[in-house]
């Protein structure tokens, strides 16, 4: 039963998103044309072959910082439980 609930909830959600952007291609101000390079343009900005190695390395650098900050905050507000509980007697 669930099952079926989710696969009718995945096929609605696949269908409106390929019904909202074949409308939106229609009706788009643009033509064919202009939609592929525009479409083409905004694509290849993001691809990874055409980033340059920089680029790459900033984005690589600003992770490890933001990986970095979470590890701290995650240390510095969630107690060492080994070490907490180290000292506990659990002998009867």
């Amino acid at each position: 039963m669930k099952e079926k609930k989710s696969m009718r909830l995945f096929l609605v959600a696949a269908s409106s998103f390929i019904g909202g952007v074949g409308l939106g291609l229609l009706m788009a101000p643009r033509n064919g044309r202009q939609n592929r390079q525009w479409l083409i343009q905004h694509v290849s900005e993001w691809s990874p072959r055409r980033t340059n190695n920089k680029k790459q390395h900033t984005l690589k650098r600003q992770l490890r910082k933001l990986r970095n900050r979470v590890k701290r905050g995650y240390h510095n507000r969630v107690p060492d439980l080994y070490a907490a509980t180290d000292q506990l007697d659990l002998g009867y």
